[in-house]
């Protein structure tokens, strides 16, 4: 392949301060990209860390020099470094990779293969795997993200209805493979203002009348962090509750999608009540004075009248409110867990 061609696929990692698990993920990644050095891109951002990532890079980059290492001096917000990161990208398509994603060990062959035989897509997104995980290794707990697998690939000409279905999935960044022309277009479009999600309006707004595909086959597991250690656990609820109603509200103003709202009601985050009422008493009550003055945009966000209540509640100025609310909350949480397990036994409710 002439070096001056364009490549196929540029993989691109944002990396902050996370040098134990980057180089696990980096160890699984390196050898498939290095059967595929004609056609793919491999590029770390480090986002001004201050941990050993530095020393790791070195020794990558040393033992295979096709990787580039890209080292910012200003630490910006996750929403910011990861459109700066993929500024570095020049393949014709582009791969955002999260540093603790662990990818499948023929995820590239894959991607190429799909690439190769749908070379106009706009987008292509697959499914993956979930865990928990408290250190780089064991991931426990582990579940397929979509259980119903009705076809390997699912084609869509209309690109509204692919993002309507399938935006949950995509809000998961290392889902996604993108066209970097549509890239391009959509970062014309406001990407300010997303807490985090930035990046979904590059992503999804240069899609229209663009083909998108869909692979029911898991090519990455996503691991759950305690949030407690987590670096961005105290700005969480931002990028749920604000960040991705925004997104949907402002892709619905520029045509992308048709119902903002439905397309939140299928977001699996939004959808879950109590998945709800555990972010608003575990991470919103953790710093009230922030999130107070966010109260009203969060309520106008939400459709169910328990939610509603207990946001009203959770960030009341008033601490007994505050308080009783919590109790509350936790009473009735607890309850739940008991009878849906009592259900679960006697095989009679299964989900909430």
């Amino acid at each position: 392949m002439n070096s001056s061609m364009k490549k196929q696929l540029s993989i691109v990692i944002p990396t902050y301060n996370r040098a134990y698990v980057l180089k696990f993920t980096l160890s699984l990644l390196v050898e498939q990209v290095s059967r595929h050095l004609e056609d793919v891109d491999f590029i770390v951002c480090d986002n001004a860390s201050n941990d050993d990532t530095q020393e790791i890079m070195k020794t990558m980059c040393s033992t295979y020099p096709f990787v580039q290492y890209i080292i910012y001096k200003d630490h910006v917000e996750v929403g910011d470094s990861i459109k700066r990161s993929a500024s570095n990208a020049k393949g014709k398509y582009l791969l955002l990779w999260s540093d603790d994603d662990i990818p499948s060990q023929f995820l590239v062959d894959m991607v190429l293969d799909t690439l190769k035989r749908h070379p106009d897509l706009g987008c292509l997104c697959f499914n993956r795997i979930e865990g928990d995980s408290q250190d780089v290794l064991p991931i426990k707990s582990l579940y397929l993200t979509r259980k119903d697998f009705y076809e390997f690939e699912e084609k869509y000409d209309d690109s509204s209805t692919f993002i309507e279905k399938y935006f949950c999935d995509m809000s998961f960044m290392s889902q996604n493979v993108i066209n970097m022309d549509c890239w391009n277009k959509g970062s014309e479009n406001k990407t300010e203002g997303f807490w985090g999600f930035e990046f979904m309006i590059p992503l999804l707004a240069g899609l229209r009348n663009k083909q998108c595909l869909y692979l029911g086959f898991p090519l990455c597991i996503e691991r759950h962090p305690s949030m407690e250690n987590h670096s961005y656990a105290n700005k969480w609820p931002l990028y749920i509750y604000i960040g991705i109603p925004r997104i949907l509200i402002y892709l619905e103003s520029i045509g992308i999608i048709n119902d903002w709202k439905k397309c939140y009601s299928n977001y699996h985050y939004a959808n879950s009540t109590f998945a709800y009422l555990k972010q608003v008493y575990f991470s919103f009550t953790k710093d009230i004075p922030k999130y107070q003055p966010m109260k009203k945009e969060i309520v106008s966000y939400q459709t169910h009248p328990v939610r509603i209540h207990y946001t009203k509640m959770a960030l009341s100025e008033n601490f007994i409110f505050r308080t009783l609310s919590k109790i509350e909350f936790f009473f009735f949480y607890s309850s739940y867990r008991f009878v849906k397990k009592v259900a679960s036994v006697f095989n009679i409710l299964s989900r909430w």
